[in-house]
């Protein structure tokens, strides 16, 4: 519960302070808000797109980790089971 009220709060806090700096004309995808040239606006852009690469393959973990468990793995019925042991 913890870490959803902090990403919750940090999610605002970002919010709030797109709509501070760019007012009641904020756009949506806030990239739109920056100028079009400028070093600083294409260093932003550009982590956006490296922070958004280097995340995908995380998210997916978990769906590979399954996807694989799902794949390989053999009959159940020939795998011993594990609370079999513990009698």
């Amino acid at each position: 519960k913890k870490t959803l009220f902090v990403i919750t709060c940090l999610m605002v806090t970002f919010g709030a302070c797109g709509y501070f700096a760019f007012g009641s004309e904020t756009q949506a995808p806030i990239t739109l808000n920056l100028d079009d040239g400028g070093t600083f606006n294409i260093l932003v852009k550009l982590s956006l797109c490296l922070g958004l690469y280097f995340t995908y393959p995380i998210m997916l973990f978990p769906v590979n980790q399954v996807m694989e468990d799902w794949i390989f793995s053999t009959s159940s019925s020939s795998q011993p089971d594990d609370n079999d042991n513990n009698e």
